[in-house]
């Protein structure tokens, strides 16, 4: 979490230098092309990823498990830069409206970083498998480290897009020296891949779900810039990048519980995965919560200070996204069961009805017309009311299966943390108008507000105890993290120096 906590430190100071240099028009360019290849790029894994994750974790030989995972992803990142390749050869020579150049070699240096991204996730998936979090996260790190000094160098000397591109790619790159010194360290055996059918067996049934995934988080600004200005996918991409950070504490559950959830599931440890999830889903709520709650009731304000003036229309979309990572967070420890507990089926269906929910709100809210047929023509407004309409179904879909499959119950402590950050809020609000949210410091101030207010309340209620406190301050430990750190850094049996 150290390393998640400044990744996020250093990610967040880019995005504020990239948009405020670059503008929305030049930002909302570059992220739609990256939502594009993301899209392109669930070809890149289709359920090998989680299959490797889910045979190391079952205790397989290290070295046939990383050496088949390898030649699989090999093949399969080859297979996604071809086809984008091609793509973009179709589309120049048969569209009407085709890319041009500077577009072109925009998107090609950006398809060689997301190449070397995925290549690095051998290490990293691997590291994850084996929940040596430290390991992934330091690869992680060293990402924004890296691209950060690039891009303000480009950004200063007016470079534009195209030296972004490459200040990501130069971030791609140092993270992926990093994987691949650590994953030296694991003593592999090379050898020729020997589990394909094992990891096949648990992928193709995921590979529909995968690519369903993968289209479904990209849709929403592919469609934005298919339909409106690049400036408009700045205003949704930019309210997304932010969440992100928080987002993270999602991933880092995600990471940690899916590998335990398979161990356990495979050994028959049913009310420790029902105690676990509770658990997890709990502290996500308790974390997130009264930063969502300061997002949502300063949306506009927020936006101005951490975009620049160009980007007032973000704080529009911030409140509906904001409440729509809420629900994804408390949906974490629930995707970790299912597919820890060998339920691919049931996350099929999940992400099936998710899909073509957020399908049809997109097409009915985003465009102004489809086919001829006028619609709402909502833009990113109508892509994030769309987020949170799909949030709640999915939140509904999450419960039942749940119940399915553990007999476990929604956590009743939710509701009171609801209750509570609803409270603080109002207060915020009408505080607000005396003391308004002008400068940064200004929206530190009533996040503390948030914080504070928001755990007493909960202190009150008897739903934040002595011992949540402690396990925070054990979190935020700089020793015992480092210690952490450094003990998986260094091979087992060795006592680090």
């Amino acid at each position: 979490m150290l390393t998640k906590g400044a990744s996020a430190i250093i990610g967040i100071t880019g995005l504020l230098l990239t948009t405020r240099y670059l503008g929305a028009e030049q930002y909302g360019t570059i992220t739609w092309m990256l939502a594009i290849l993301a899209t392109f790029n669930t070809i890149a894994d289709l359920g090998f990823g989680s299959a490797h994750t889910k045979r190391v974790s079952e205790g397989h030989d290290l070295s046939e498990c990383v050496s088949t995972f390898a030649y699989v992803k090999g093949l399969l990142t080859l297979a996604m830069a071809l086809f984008v390749v091609f793509s973009v050869g179709i589309w120049y020579a048969a569209s009407e409206h085709p890319l041009s150049g500077s577009s072109i070699r925009l998107l090609l240096v950006l398809l060689v970083f997301q190449v070397v991204s995925d290549l690095t996730k051998i290490a990293t998936t691997t590291f994850d498998a084996k929940v040596e979090t430290a390991k992934s996260q330091l690869v992680f790190f060293c990402d924004p480290l890296v691209r950060l000094p690039f891009l303000v160098f480009v950004l200063l000397n007016g470079m534009g897009a195209i030296g972004v591109s490459f200040a990501y790619l130069a971030g791609g790159i140092g993270a992926s020296v990093v994987a691949l010194f650590l994953i030296s360290k694991e003593r592999i055996v090379w050898q020729k891949p020997k589990l394909i059918n094992s990891y096949a067996k648990w992928a193709i049934p995921m590979v529909a779900v995968m690519v369903a995934s993968g289209i479904l988080l990209q849709l929403a600004p592919t469609m934005i810039g298919v339909f409106w200005p690049k400036s408009d996918v700045a205003y949704y991409s930019t309210s997304l990048s932010l969440l992100s950070y928080l987002g993270i504490l999602g991933g880092s559950a995600m990471m940690l519980l899916f590998p335990t959830f398979s161990k356990w599931s495979h050994e028959g440890r049913l009310d420790d995965i029902k105690r676990a999830s509770r658990e997890g889903e709990r502290y996500l709520s308790l974390i997130s919560l009264p930063i969502l709650t300061t997002i949502i009731v300063f949306p506009s304000q927020i936006a101005v200070i951490m975009f620049g003036d160009a980007f007032y229309n973000t704080g529009r979309v911030l409140p509906y996204l904001a409440v729509a990572t809420y629900i994804g967070l408390l949906n974490i420890t629930v995707s970790a069961q299912v597919l820890g507990m060998n339920r691919a089926d049931l996350y099929v269906k999940w992400t099936y009805v998710d899909l073509t929910l957020a399908s049809m709100l997109l097409i009915i809210l985003v465009p102004s017309s489809v086919l001829g047929i006028h619609t709402l023509g909502l833009s990113y407004r109508g892509a994030a009311i769309a987020s949170v309409i799909s949030a709640f179904v999915g939140f509904g879909i999450a419960r039942w299966f749940t119940y399915s499959l553990t007999g476990a119950k929604p956590n009743p402590s939710i509701l009171k943390h609801v209750v509570a950050a609803s409270f603080i809020g109002i207060v915020m609000y009408y505080a607000s108008t005396v003391y308004p949210v002008v400068q940064w410091y200004d929206a530190a101030v009533y996040l503390l507000i948030a914080l504070g207010g928001f755990l007493s309340i909960l202190y009150c209620l008897r739903e934040f105890t002595a011992h949540d406190l402690r396990f925070f301050l054990d979190a935020l430990d700089i020793k015992k993290l480092s210690q952490y750190v450094r003990g998986e850094l260094w091979a087992k049996g060795k006592e680090p120096p």
